[in-house]
């Protein structure tokens, strides 16, 4: 029989991990203020069209005496690729509240015919009022899904490690829960719950290959693959598997007592 595991096997687990996470884009939905959206959807149609009449009536009472304003908003409109807009897509949501202040920073991905770009902005709602507090523009050479899928991560040959370690951890905590369930200890129960549990983390960025850790981190399975919204970069992530390692612990010494319980000799007892 052939053991050696195909790439389809480790997608297939793969997948099976990133399907344990919610919905990153229900999520996104959940969290973005609706009349939030709209405002900022509208103000990158009148910035990308020049319409400095509706700018001035959705931009920031603080910022419209801006010495330089108009300038600065067409550099960042410049930043952007040309053309029409056929697809404008939120894909990064972040909420703040400062006193009477509620503020959302709302990064959308555009598409035109000349190309990808990605733009951020921060709307302020105070007393009623609701308004656009700062905007840029930055090119990005092809989709966020194309820059942050996880199979460009495997075209590295250290994300086949770090998928296979991944895997293969919470391969690991899945046998160790059945052993421990099928073992003839007391509280199996327990012993299959802390068989889930990791210690400490190392996280790794599957986009840019930046790796992370954090001493003081519990994490079931050994392990995780997560994403904070639809076209953001992986992150995959292993413990070590204290669980695993001090149930295997306890079913040795179950197995040595029962040894140590069998006669050498049963011929010899009358």
């Amino acid at each position: 029989m052939n053991t050696v595991t195909s790439p389809r096997r480790v997608g297939i687990a793969a997948l099976a991990l990133a399907l344990s996470a919610c919905s990153a884009e229900s999520a996104l939905k959940r969290f973005t203020i609706p009349a939030h959206d709209s405002l900022a959807r509208q103000f990158v149609e009148s910035a990308r069209a020049g319409n400095l009449a509706s700018i001035d009536r959705v931009i920031g009472p603080s910022s419209r005496n801006i010495p330089g304003l108009a300038d600065s908003i067409r550099r960042a409109v410049a930043q952007l690729p040309n053309g029409p807009i056929d697809t404008l897509r939120l894909v990064g949501v972040n909420q703040l509240k400062q006193g009477d202040v509620t503020s959302s920073i709302l990064t959308y991905e555009l598409h035109t015919p000349n190309g990808w770009g990605l733009t951020t902005l921060r709307i302020n709602e105070e007393l009623n009022l609701r308004y656009v507090d700062g905007f840029t523009g930055q090119p990005i050479p092809e989709s966020l899904e194309a820059l942050n899928s996880f199979k460009r991560g495997l075209s590295r040959p250290t994300g086949w490690v770090i998928l296979l370690i991944v895997v293969g951890m919470a391969g690991l905590s899945l046998v160790t829960v059945v052993a421990a369930l099928r073992a003839p200890i007391p509280k199996r129960g327990l012993w299959a719950l802390l068989a889930l549990v990791g210690t400490g983390t190392i996280a790794v960025n599957w986009s840019t290959g930046a790796v992370s850790s954090q001493l003081f981190m519990l994490q079931l399975f050994s392990s995780a693959a997560v994403r904070a919204g639809p076209a953001a970069p992986w992150i995959l992530s292993f413990s070590f598997p204290l669980g695993p390692f001090l149930v295997w612990q306890r079913l040795q010494k179950a197995r040595a007592a029962v040894r140590d319980a069998v006669p050498e000799h049963p011929e010899a007892v009358i």
